[in-house]
């Protein structure tokens, strides 16, 4: 399948607030690809009016304040109208999806992870005939995670693992409005693209497969979506080319982010093989990046924990791995953690040398929707 990537002019802006910017981020990555430049703070406090009334105590920032404050700024409104266009029909939700990047060049924001996170799509993989954008297919988003990510963009294919597990209806507890739907924010009509195949990946088969054979089934999968020429890292070079495991808390399940090659460019790739019962032998996910980022071990560790708790010294146990779980500090399957038990507790050390005491994934008293 001959595809390419259909990008707009967004620059990933990392959310400020851990617990609630996600939402303002994304607006803020939109206003910036229009030529306007405000501060995540301005947004938060002018976007909270904006709430459905319905979703007072809910959502930090609800789908009905982001198209309101969207259609509030000029430079927005004078081309396009913003609607929330939540709907039940996942292709419905990835053909306008896809019709915002193509006939209005605007970068739509949607809900992931069953509500729990913003996100903004920055392009599309498809192929597309002529300058007919009526008839075409598309194999992956381009996604701006304002979250912990750490690649400006990253590219997710299309396949069983994304339509499972992260494009997923929202479950958000105590609303009533968008439950059960795909939520997507973007130019207002329902016009979608009347023939728009989505092109998937065949999941599972034939068993799980060996981390030999893994590679391969990468290079494969790089191919089928049309991101260019993969091939193994060669020795000799300074990069670490074994595949990490992860993980995957409160589970049995684990995935592996390995190194490869793409044309003539260094990509990490995440690949999950089985979770929860579900054969996937599925990539999910590729950044480009010189270096992955991974939270701290043995010495640097240690001071960082003697610095965090104000110690001379500290006695701790670090559990072996790297781990991840589906929650706001981890938004990516990139982001990942390692976990020490000091005192009693349980932490969670971060690539970005964070300490953390819990990982938050449910809304609560603390971390409301959105």
């Amino acid at each position: 399948m001959e595809t390419e990537p259909i990008m707009l002019n967004i620059k990933r802006i990392k959310q400020e607030d851990p617990r609630k910017y996600c939402a303002p981020a994304c607006i803020q990555m939109i206003l910036h690809s229009y030529g306007i430049n405000q501060t995540q703070n301005e947004i938060w406090n002018a976007s909270r009016p904006l709430l459905a009334p319905q979703s007072q105590g809910v959502w930090y920032t609800d789908p009905e304040a982001v198209g309101s404050y969207l259609n509030s700024v000029d430079a927005v409104s004078s081309k396009i109208k913003v609607n929330d266009l939540s709907r039940e029909d996942i292709t419905f939700t990835i053909s306008k999806i896809a019709r915002n990047i193509i006939y209005y060049r605007h970068a739509p924001a949607i809900l992931v992870w069953g509500g729990a996170h913003w996100v903004t799509v920055a392009g599309i993989q498809g192929s597309f005939s002529g300058n007919s954008f009526e008839k075409g297919e598309i194999s992956g988003l381009w996604i701006a995670d304002p979250g912990r990510g750490q690649a400006d963009i990253e590219f997710m294919p299309i396949n069983e693992w994304f339509l499972q597990k992260y494009l997923t209806p929202c479950k958000v507890s105590n609303d009533k409005i968008w439950k059960d739907k795909f939520v997507v924010v973007g130019e207002a009509s329902d016009d979608i693209i009347d023939d728009l195949a989505i092109i998937q990946r065949p999941s599972g088969g034939g068993g799980i497969i060996n981390e030999e054979k893994m590679t391969d089934v990468i290079l494969e999968d790089i191919k089928f979506f049309g991101l260019g020429t993969g091939s193994r890292l060669l020795g000799g070079g300074a990069v670490d080319l074994s595949p990490k495991k992860v993980r995957i808390l409160d589970t049995d399940a684990h995935y592996f982010l390995t190194p490869v090659d793409i044309n003539d460019r260094l990509a990490w790739t995440a690949f999950v093989s089985q979770e929860s019962g579900t054969i996937f032998n599925s990539l999910t996910g590729v950044i480009f990046t010189n270096e992955l980022e991974l939270p701290p071990t043995g010495n640097e560790l240690k001071e960082l924990l003697l610095s965090k708790f104000s110690l001379t010294r500290i006695t701790f146990e670090e559990k072996e791995g790297l781990f991840w779980r589906v929650c706001r500090e981890l938004p990516s399957m990139f982001d990942v953690v390692r976990i020490i038990e000091y005192d009693g507790k349980e932490f969670f050390i971060t690539s970005r040398k964070e300490v953390l005491d819990q990982l938050h994934f449910k809304p609560n008293s603390e971390y409301l929707a959105g």
